[in-house]
């Protein structure tokens, strides 16, 4: 499932990546093989040595989830990266099946809740880097007023814009030096930008031929 003779991330295909979003997916929901193969279309030896695979890549991931348990049981809850908190009591029940969820809830919420947090700050440092450049953000579209860049969608760690062609270039400046740079930490964030006319044809930003 994991492919060790893969040198550039251009060489992953979308089917291999898929692959590995759903077993990283279900190894941080608490899934087991059953569930994941369900999910993946696949056998459930297959998903086990998918999981395997990963857990054998990156040990240090069961250490860091078991740490979560432990501050979460010693705290009665849980932070993201930005501090929010949420509250999990049922992780000291002793009822075993109340425990694990909250186990893998405590996991879950923070990891996908920092997701959160670092996507909500771009979001936020990409408005006020436009803003500051007395772009139109307003969503109009007359002859005497048009938008310059607009955030059409947000759809988990993806940001879709309709930004004005002339302003293309700088737009994906912007975009990309904001995601990068949203929350300060020891690695940088990768990003990946896609432009074209339509949603469903979109390239990669350095293939991008606009349609005229």
């Amino acid at each position: 499932m994991f492919y060790s003779e893969i040198s550039s991330i251009d060489d992953v295909t979308d089917k291999q990546r898929d692959t590995t979003k759903q077993t990283c997916y279900g190894i941080l929901y608490g899934m087991g093989a059953q569930t994941l193969a369900q999910q993946m279309n696949t056998s459930e030896t297959d998903a086990q040595n998918a999981m395997d695979s990963f857990m054998n890549s990156y040990p240090m991931v069961k250490v860091y989830f078991n740490r979560l348990v432990a501050q979460c049981k010693e705290k009665g809850y849980i932070e993201t990266i930005s501090g929010r908190r949420r509250y999990l009591p049922e992780i000291k029940s002793v009822r075993l099946k109340m425990r694990s969820h909250a186990e893998r809830q405590a996991v879950n919420s923070t990891i996908q809740g920092s997701a959160a947090d670092i996507v909500k700050m771009a979001t936020y440092k990409i408005h006020c880097a436009v803003a500051s450049l007395g772009w139109n953000t307003l969503h109009q579209n007359t002859r005497s007023n048009t938008t310059d860049f607009f955030l059409v969608h947000h759809i988990h760690d993806e940001l879709i814009y309709e930004v004005d062609e002339k302003k293309l270039h700088e737009a994906v400046s912007v975009i990309e030096r904001c995601m990068v740079d949203a929350f300060p930490m020891s690695v940088k964030l990768a990003v990946r930008i896609k432009v074209g006319k339509l949603w469903g044809d979109l390239n990669k930003y350095e293939n991008f031929i606009p349609v005229l």
